[in-house]
């Protein structure tokens, strides 16, 4: 089983296509980015934070916060005056500052203000190393607060996927964040927490090959794909109206569209997902979504595509009713994969084609039916 502090990627068999047209399908009179530069000294920035007008999220950022050396040199540069990288914040839905870029800088600032660390390691002002904020001599105090840092705001009236788009290439860290850890950052909100309780589910880890959430978000991800497309799928066309054709746009869309769900409604997604995962570990154990070859042995990677088909398809029919017909609903799946070229093409190659999503899901979904009432 996978360790997911020991781990970046989860190992998966239907290989997702880089998505370089993510925004080719918007028309360009809808491509607008509305941006704002502020030149703000440290003093107000940090005010801002404390009331709580600029969001630190380090969550989306646990795993790469910066030491007490790294952030006591970002002080240091900045008492000698040395450029500071630009700031980049978003606008959300209540106006708040979500930081995208530079979130370790202002958090370090923060903490330092806050008197939490010591400074330590500095080189040209080592006469400060050991000292606090508090104990700063006034110059040195006054030089930090008034300090300049800019800020670029992007409005949230920008349009969406833009929006993204733009924030993707200003992930340029040590360590990149993932699209989750953005989406993470960017859709605070129920529903987002909703997912990080889920992926703490043990069951949900066994079923996703791990023993821990994953230090990089892709569980979270897995799931906000399948609540992505649960959530547009009509049984009677078999057609998604919540996907695109295009994933990331698609889970983009639709975690912005259901961040704040209310809190009944969670109670009920949450309880529908984990009653699915039940129905999923009685037929498949811990090999839920993976290939089942023509002996009935397994594929020892994941497939999300399969996942797509076998989460959606379980939610039409009861915990007793799948157990009734555990052989019969593994052996759906073994013959789609094995005996229909379509649909075995539909989870292995170009799985984010719109139209083979919808032929997977649906595909399965009518063949399930047709076991449990025969």
């Amino acid at each position: 089983m996978a360790k997911a502090s020991e781990l970046e990627d989860l190992k998966f068999s239907d290989p997702r296509e880089e998505e370089e047209g993510a925004i080719d399908h918007i028309p360009k009179d809808e491509r607008h980015l509305r941006t704002q530069a502020y030149d703000m000294s440290i003093s107000d920035i940090v005010g801002k934070i404390t009331n709580g007008d600029i969001v630190l999220d380090p969550d989306y950022q646990r795993n790469y916060v910066w030491d007490d050396k790294r952030a006591s040199l970002l002080v240091e540069s900045i008492l000698l005056n040395v450029p500071i990288p630009v700031i980049y914040v978003a606008e959300d839905d209540d106006s708040l500052w979500d930081v995208v870029d530079g979130l370790q800088r202002l958090n370090s600032l923060s903490r330092f203000f806050s008197n939490e660390f010591k400074l330590k390691g500095l080189e040209v002002l080592d006469e400060l190393n050991g000292q606090f904020y508090k104990d700063l001599n006034p110059k040195a105090a006054r030089i930090l607060r008034n300090g300049i840092l800019r800020i670029i705001l992007i409005f949230k009236e920008s349009n969406q996927d833009i929006k993204y788009e733009i924030f993707m290439r200003l992930n340029r860290g040590a360590v990149k964040l993932t699209e989750q850890e953005l989406r993470n950052c960017l859709y605070r909100g129920a529903f987002n927490d909703m997912l990080h309780d889920l992926c703490a589910q043990g069951l949900v880890q066994t079923l996703l090959d791990l023993d821990a959430p994953h230090n990089r978000m892709a569980d979270a991800e897995l799931l906000l794909r399948h609540f992505t497309v649960k959530g547009g799928y009509d049984p009677a066309t078999g057609k998604i109206s919540t996907y695109s054709g295009n994933m990331r746009s698609s889970l983009n869309h639709y975690m912005s569209k259901v961040r704040h769900t209310k809190s009944e409604e969670i109670v009920v997604l949450k309880k529908e997902f984990m009653l699915n995962a039940m129905k999923v570990a009685e037929v498949f154990g811990a090999e839920a979504f993976h290939r089942i070859n023509p002996d009935g042995s397994y594929d020892d990677r994941l497939n999300r595509a399969i996942m797509d088909a076998v989460m959606v398809g379980v939610g039409f029919h009861t915990l007793d009713e799948i157990k009734a017909k555990k052989a019969e609903v593994k052996a759906v799946l073994q013959k789609l994969i094995n005996d229909d070229a379509q649909f075995a093409d539909a989870i292995t190659t170009r799985t984010s084609d719109k139209q083979r999503m919808e032929y997977r899901v649906h595909t399965f979904v009518r063949k399930l039916d047709e076991v449990m009432q025969g």
